[in-house]
């Protein structure tokens, strides 16, 4: 999955496999800017990988990590035949 080559976005999968984190949370963290952040969330969350919880005006991110290990289950299938 080539979503998943880039470092800073492996990276963003992590914390958020953790804890859901707001935008602004997680650019703090990866010290990128809200919007770079912002597309991957929304690359992200175009595959199914990403919840979305609104709490009051915060919007949380947090990884769907039933999504994650059915491509896992889907890749090692897939290999097999």
């Amino acid at each position: 999955m080539l979503a998943l080559t880039d470092p800073r976005r492996v990276h963003l999968c992590r914390l958020i496999a953790r804890q859901a984190m707001t935008t602004t949370d997680l650019a703090d963290r990866l010290s990128m800017t809200r919007p770079q952040v912002a597309r991957h969330l929304r690359d992200l969350r175009d595959l199914g990988l990403v919840q979305v919880e609104r709490h009051g005006r915060y919007v949380h991110h947090g990884l769907d990590l039933t999504a994650v290990e059915r491509i896992g289950r889907d890749v090692s299938t897939a290999l097999q035949y």
